[in-house]
């Protein structure tokens, strides 16, 4: 008997879990038939960050449909092998730590914040990391007012994507690049971004 094809998705930098549950909970609920031959991991480097999304996805039942491993970034991972890559990476420019809101500096640890003197090292390291040998989509919050930067990193050297869009939160900020690369395929992806 054939077995189906099966989807792998990734999410760096779990935290509490809170996407990647949040996702396969709608996913469960709204196709059941998807569920679960979708391969799921989540990774970070914090052991107490991955206590607590274990604990949540225990909480919700997805405790067995996911895999948890403690990994700085995408050191040691082999990228190619997941469909879908997710991630809400630290993009705070190391200046504008102290500045934060109380109620974002006072519960978030430094390492979920502070992503460099531009806020963008993540973003950079993730782009080296992507092989291009793999279809694939990568989604990636931002900053309010980078999107056009994270464009820029994603178009400076192949493997180029195949299409580039960028999602607006509830206060219409962009908040969400979307990059979808296709296997073996080292051609242009667009240059101007869609909103949605």
């Amino acid at each position: 008997m054939k077995k189906p094809n099966t989807s792998s998705v990734l999410e760096l930098g779990v935290g509490s879990g809170a996407i990647i549950l949040s996702i396969m909970e709608e996913i469960r609920a709204n196709s059941p038939a998807s569920f679960p031959p979708i391969n799921w991991m989540g990774t970070d480097i914090s052991p107490q960050a991955l206590s607590v999304a274990r604990r949540n996805a225990e909480s919700l039942g997805l405790q067995d449909n996911i895999r948890w491993k403690q990994n700085d970034w995408v050191h040691s991972l082999d990228l190619s092998s997941f469909d879908v890559i997710i991630s809400n990476p630290p993009y705070i420019p190391t200046k504008d730590i102290e500045s934060l809101h109380d109620t974002v500096s006072k519960w978030e640890p430094m390492l979920a914040l502070d992503g460099g003197s531009d806020g963008l090292n993540f973003y950079r390291t993730l782009k080296s990391a992507i092989t291009g040998t793999k279809t694939q989509t990568v989604l990636l919050e931002i900053g309010f007012d980078q999107a056009k930067q994270v464009q820029t990193i994603f178009h400076a050297c192949a493997p180029l994507p195949r299409f580039y869009a960028v999602q607006q939160d509830l206060g219409s900020n962009d908040r969400v690049c979307v990059f979808s690369f296709e296997a073996n395929s080292t051609r242009t992806g667009s240059n101007s971004a869609h909103h949605s």
